[in-house]
């Protein structure tokens, strides 16, 4: 029996617009925590300009990638997110995870740019992770997605991290560390503007391999 935040934790492809070659970007970031824990499914750079990022083909738009794409990650300006929404629509993506700020956060013309990009991705059924989030990871080996821009290592345990804050879930998830503790799925969904912290909790809830919800 599948749930529906399954593309969010398990999905088939995963494309990053907004991918980089240039360190400490999100965009650089992103891809290469998603390569160096060996995703299983299919993963797709997104930058205009083509050529490669890590060794892997870029593509300058979602809609050339061939294969397909469940889930996105976004780290590109506010301003380009409502066309690029619009984009990953016609793709029939599942899940955009929001990495970029400068929506609700900062009020004003951020608060209208979010509403926005919810407008278009509600036409596209597009589920909306974020935006201003971290991201999420599932440690499962047979996934292995770390759809995240931090640092700490991915390693395999009973516990799940649950958090708005970006800054908690990853001061958890060092604690955690610190006592030879892995983790099973981890979230933190930013402005929380459409997929919720009590959806993620009952889809933690259900998981066979989390015995702990921090």
């Amino acid at each position: 029996m599948t749930h529906p935040l399954d593309p969010l934790f398990n999905p088939r492809g995963v494309a990053v617009i907004g991918a980089s070659n240039r360190e400490l970007t999100i965009g650089h970031r992103v891809v290469t925590n998603i390569l160096a824990y060996g995703f299983k499914g299919g993963v797709y750079p997104v930058h205009p300009k083509g050529g490669e990022v890590l060794g892997l083909k870029a593509y300058t738009s979602v809609l050339d990638i061939p294969g397909p794409v469940d889930l996105v990650n976004i780290c590109i300006r506010n301003t380009y997110v409502p066309q690029t929404m619009e984009e990953c629509g016609k793709k029939g993506v599942k899940f955009a995870i929001i990495h970029s700020g400068g929506f609700r956060e900062v009020g004003g013309e951020g608060a209208r740019l979010e509403d926005e990009v919810m407008e278009i991705a509600g036409k596209y059924g597009i589920r909306v992770y974020g935006p201003n989030s971290q991201g999420v990871m599932n440690s499962d080996p047979a996934v292995n997605l770390y759809a995240n821009f931090t640092f700490t290592p991915m390693v395999p345990g009973g516990v799940s991290i649950l958090a708005q804050s970006g800054g908690v879930a990853e001061v958890l998830n060092l604690n955690l560390r610190e006592r030879g503790m892995g983790f099973s799925k981890y979230a933190s969904n930013g402005n929380a503007r459409d997929v919720s912290i009590p959806e993620i909790l009952e889809y933690f809830g259900q998981d066979e391999k989390t015995k702990v919800i921090l």
